[in-house]
C-alpha cells in the first residue's frame, strides 16, 4: 500500500474551476485597465488640443481691448505668424489687423504671400516697426510707398509678407465713393470692396472693422453696375483713345512695349466690365480668368479660348491678334442686357 495519500477527484475539480475563474478575472482586469489607459490618453490628447487651439484663438482683455486671433490657422495646417500680429496689436496706434489676398481664402499656393492690412489711428515709427519685424523676418524693406505705405519682408519661414498701413476712415471714404456714390474707375473699380468683404479679421480692438464689413455687405448696386459697364465700353472700343485701337496701332508698328502695356490696360478694363456685369466684386489682378469661369454666369462666347489664343499670337501673328482683340469686344456686347445698353 502506497504511503502517499491520493487527492480526491472532487478536490482537483474545484481547483481547476477556481484557476479558470481566476484567469478570467485577471483577463477582464487587464482589459479594463487597457480601456482606462486608452481613454486617459485620448482625454489627455483632447485637453492638449484644446489648449493648443485656445492659444491660437484666444481673447485677451486689456484697457479694455478685446483681442481675438480669428481663424488664423489656415486650411493647410501652416500656422501664421501669430506672435508678430500680437506685438503689433499691443501698440496703441493699432485698431485693427486684417488678412487679405489669397491666404484669407482657399485659393493659394506655396508661393502666395501674406497680405496684412494694419489700420492705424496714428503712425508707427519706422524704428518700432523694424524692431518688431526683425524678430520674425530674414529680410525687410521698411517704408516702401509705391502705392500705399507698406513694409515688404520675407519671414524666416521664407514666405513673403506685406504689411500695408491704412486708416479705417480713409478706407471707408474710398469704399463710399464706389459702393454708395457709384463712381466707376478706369479698372479694378470694386477691388477694395472685395478686399473688405473677403478679408479675415485677426484683431479688431473696438469692432470698427467688423462694423465696416457689415455696412458694406449689401447687394451690388444697379447704378454702379451700369456706370462701370458704360465707362469700360468707352475704354475698350467706343472712344477715340480706346485700348483696342491703341493695340491695333502698336501691333502694326510692332512696338513691343506698347503692345504689352496696352494689352494689360485692355484686359484690366475688360474684366472690370465682366465682373460688374455679373455683379461680382473684383478679386484683383491675380487669377482673374479662373475667378470669372467659377463665379460668372454671363460670359462671352469662346471667352477663354479667345484670350489664350490672343496671347499666343500677340508677338508672332499680329494680324490674327488684331482680329482676336476685336472679337473679344464684339462677343461681350451681346451678353450685356439691352436695358443697360439703352440707358447710356
Amino acid at each position: 500500500m502506497s504511503s502517499k495519500k491520493e487527492k480526491s477527484p472532487k478536490i482537483l475539480s474545484h481547483k481547476v474551476k477556481y484557476s479558470a475563474y481566476l484567469s478570467q478575472i485577471i483577463f477582464f482586469l487587464v482589459k479594463y485597465f487597457q480601456f482606462l489607459l486608452i481613454h486617459f490618453l485620448l482625454l489627455r490628447v483632447s485637453i492638449l488640443q484644446a489648449c493648443y487651439h485656445a492659444k491660437s484663438c484666444f481673447f485677451l482683455l486689456a484697457n479694455p481691448l478685446t483681442f481675438c486671433y480669428n481663424d488664423v490657422k489656415n486650411q493647410r495646417g501652416k500656422i501664421m505668424p501669430q506672435q508678430l500680429f500680437k506685438e503689433f496689436a499691443q501698440l496703441d496706434q493699432v485698431e485693427a489687423i486684417v488678412l487679405g489676398g489669397s491666404r484669407a481664402g482657399q485659393h493659394f499656393d506655396k508661393d502666395s504671400d501674406y497680405d496684412v492690412y494694419i489700420y492705424l489711428t496714428d503712425s508707427i515709427a519706422p524704428t518700432t516697426r523694424r524692431d518688431i519685424l526683425s524678430k520674425y523676418c530674414s529680410y525687410m524693406e521698411i517704408g516702401n510707398q509705391f502705392w500705399e505705405l507698406e513694409d515688404d519682408c520675407v519671414l524666416k519661414s521664407k514666405i513673403e509678407i506685406e504689411l500695408i498701413y491704412r486708416t479705417l476712415d480713409s478706407f471707408d471714404k474710398d469704399l463710399q465713393t464706389v459702393v454708395l456714390d457709384h463712381q466707376a474707375q478706369n479698372a479694378y473699380t470694386t477691388c477694395m470692396w472685395h478686399n473688405l468683404l473677403h478679408s479675415k479679421i485677426i484683431y479688431d480692438r473696438d469692432g470698427r472693422y467688423e462694423a465696416l464689413q457689415n455696412k458694406y455687405r449689401r447687394p451690388y448696386p444697379a447704378e454702379l453696375k451700369k456706370n462701370i459697364i458704360k465707362k469700360q465700353l468707352l475704354l475698350l472700343d467706343q472712344a477715340m483713345p480706346a485700348f483696342s485701337k491703341q493695340i491695333e496701332k502698336a501691333l502694326k508698328r510692332q512696338d513691343l512695349l506698347s503692345i504689352n502695356h496696352r494689352s494689360s490696360e485692355f484686359f484690366a478694363s475688360y474684366f472690370d466690365l465682366l465682373f460688374a456685369l455679373n455683379e461680382q466684386t473684383h478679386p484683383g489682378e491675380k487669377r482673374m480668368l479662373e475667378f470669372a469661369k467659377t463665379n460668372c454666369m454671363l460670359l462671352p462666347q469662346h471667352f477663354e479660348e479667345n484670350i489664350q489664343t490672343y496671347f499666343q499670337k500677340l508677338y508672332t501673328e499680329p494680324a490674327e491678334a488684331i482680329k482676336l482683340i476685336n472679337q473679344l469686344v464684339t462677343t461681350i456686347k451681346p451678353v450685356i442686357p439691352q436695358e443697360i445698353i439703352g440707358s447710356f
